[in-house]
């Protein structure tokens, strides 16, 4: 299992309250990156992980407003598969990418259910999820690591970021406090 009920509907509540900011918000930072304009924060988060995306295919595991998948299809990336949980943000990244005029060959959105059972994925070179996993529960993260393991192409990349700082020191999953 990918996603229970209980962290869906608490991160439906985060989205529609903005936690990825509004779809001008989400716009705007889908346009510096496809324009390649960035201020130092903006570049050191969209770079925590060096990719090489040219030619791959990428998956975005949690891809927000889809500024890590815009900017691999950017550095020239075969196709990208933007996964996320919230129809709503997946519907203002594909209207943002619209607006900006990104090919829709160059990537699919992908809605996290329960059991993530889509057909027709292929196997990825690259598989990216930044901030992700820091959410969830170990058993879904090791649903995840699974999932991962089973889609990525032999000598294919997994850069993955899934960690939290608290006054206990640093936790790898979920602990169910919201100090994050």
């Amino acid at each position: 299992m990918f996603l229970d009920r209980a962290r869906k509907m608490e991160w439906e509540e985060k989205h529609l309250q903005n936690y990825h900011g509004s779809y001008e918000d989400i716009l705007q930072r889908n346009k510096d990156v496809w324009n390649q304009i960035f201020d130092g924060g903006q570049m050191k988060r969209i770079n925590l992980f060096y990719v090489i995306a040219k030619d791959k295919i990428v998956a975005d595991i949690g891809a927000g407003g889809g500024w890590f998948g815009l900017e691999a299809i950017r550095k020239g990336a075969e196709k990208v598969y933007l996964f996320e949980v919230n129809p709503l943000i997946l519907m203002n990244l594909e209207r943002s990418f619209k607006e900006l005029k990104v090919p829709d060959e160059k990537y699919q959105t992908v809605y996290v259910t329960k059991n993530l059972s889509i057909k027709n994925l292929p196997q990825f070179d690259l598989v990216y999820s930044m901030a992700v996993f820091m959410h969830l529960y170990f058993w879904q993260v090791e649903s995840w690591i699974k999932w991962i393991a089973k889609n990525l192409k032999v000598g294919g990349e997994a850069h993955l970021q899934f960690y939290q700082k608290s006054e206990l020191g640093t936790t790898m999953f979920f602990n169910g406090q919201d100090d994050h």
